[in-house]
């Protein structure tokens, strides 16, 4: 049984050998492709107003390190550290629902109220 997790962590470090070194080479201009070819897919990918940010996460001896790149129309347009981007609100759909719910309840009692008068 040890011999299979060995086996297993062996497998998972060797797959993580892309590191920063390899992400400094990614350059303005070059094409979405190529970019995945290099580096492999992000950690995280958002899309905000037709620009596509991808995270990327490294580790060095010390911490850990998060590199952003910014692709519009499917080419590099930035990359380097993180930038700051303001948070979507977002209600969540039961709170909606729920709010929704009361607005129609009120209107209900407004409107039986009104034909009681």
């Amino acid at each position: 049984m040890r011999t299979y997790y060995v086996l297993i962590f062996a497998l998972l470090t060797s797959c993580a050998s892309v590191g920063l070194k390899d992400f400094n080479e990614i350059k303005v201009g070059m094409f979405k492709t190529d970019v995945l070819d290099e580096i492999g897919s992000p950690l995280r990918s958002e899309r905000i107003k037709n620009v596509d940010f991808w995270t990327y996460r490294y580790y060095t001896d010390q911490s850990e390190v998060l590199k952003e790149i910014q692709l519009e129309n499917n080419f590099v347009i930035y990359t380097g550290d993180p930038t700051p981007r303001a948070k979507k609100k977002r209600v969540e759909k039961s709170k909606q629902k729920k709010l929704e719910d009361a607005l129609k309840r009120e209107k209900r009692k407004q409107k039986k109220n009104f034909q009681d008068i």
